[in-house]
Formats: structure tokens, C-alpha cells, sequence
């Protein structure tokens, strides 16, 4: 991730084409730390309800796209 806060602004935009095209500037070892963020933002309390659902479709949109 060259920026940090652009790459995750763009996978929590609940953009498809936003989100794969960010998907797709990721190392494996990115890929592999955000997915696993994605999860626990879906999966754990705390997180504004906005964010678990941007995580949710972000989690969809990489998932269809593998």
C-alpha cells in the first residue's frame, strides 16, 4: 500500500470497480493483513455500523473477484 488511507478509503467505498481496482495494487502479504481486518471489522464490536457494512461488501466484492 503506497497510501495507506487512500487504499483502505477506496475498499470501504462500497464501490465495486473502486474496491477491485484497490484490490488489485496489493502484495499478497496486503492482501492477506486487509482481509483479515475486513473480517474482524465485520465480526467484532465496536465498529460503527457504517463501517461493518462497508467491510461486509468489500469482503463480497474481493471474494467474487477471486
Amino acid at each position: 500500500m503506497d497510501n495507506p488511507e487512500n487504499s483502505w478509503e477506496e475498499l470501504l467505498s462500497e464501490d465495486p470497480a473502486r474496491i477491485r481496482r484497490a484490490w488489485g495494487n496489493l502484495t499478497d502479504d496486503e492482501c492477506l493483513a486487509v482481509l483479515d481486518h475486513l473480517r474482524r471489522m465485520t465480526e467484532e464490536e465496536g465498529w460503527h455500523p457504517d463501517q461493518q457494512r462497508a467491510a461486509a461488501t468489500a469482503l463480497r466484492v474481493v471474494r467474487e473477484a477471486v
